[in-house]
């Protein structure tokens, strides 16, 4: 796998932060990862494109938010057979012990 696709909810709370850790990770392992204009200009290093573009040239895609933004993604992918991969990233009401 080295290209990765990103559908991001940026409404988290923790989406800059796991969009930044995932665009330094990416350069590290030398992965190409592509997103909307909004998640891609958050993180340098990641491309912009179409939702149909990414999806066009892309190993597998990252939802990164909750069950919404899995189902976002699960319909964007159309049956595609693309692997995807959701990271839950919190919600707004964070409670740290």
């Amino acid at each position: 796998m080295q290209k990765i696709g990103l559908i991001a909810n940026h409404q988290k709370p923790r989406a800059e932060d796991v969009l930044r850790r995932i665009g330094l990770k990416s350069g590290e392992l030398s992965l190409s990862v592509f997103s909307d204009k909004k998640t891609a200009s958050f993180v340098e290093g990641i491309t912009e494109a179409t939702e149909g573009d990414m999806l066009s040239n892309v190993d597998a895609v990252m939802a990164l938010g909750g069950d919404g933004t899995m189902l976002r993604a699960v319909r964007a992918l159309g049956g595609r057979d693309i692997p995807l991969i959701g990271v839950n990233i919190g919600s707004t009401n964070i409670n740290a012990d």
